[in-house]
């Protein structure tokens, strides 16, 4: 069931792609669902920092590759 509201959400959020003239406050509410269909929830780097840095004991990902 969850699947299928992100499913219909994602639908949705395609409208946009058919230029189809919608109110602020609908363009607004999309802007705020855009992050959590496309799955990203929680920036990169405060993914990586926790997953990457914080093993290896450096305050962030990027003293890796320097």
């Amino acid at each position: 069931m969850l699947w299928n509201i992100f499913n219909t959400l994602q639908v949705i959020i395609g409208f946009e792609l058919l230029a189809l003239i919608m109110p602020a406050n609908v363009q607004l509410f999309y802007e705020m669902l855009k992050d959590t269909i496309n799955f990203q929830p929680l920036p990169k780097d405060v993914i990586y920092n926790f997953a990457v840095a914080t093993p290896f004991g450096l305050e962030n990902y990027e003293q890796l590759t320097a």
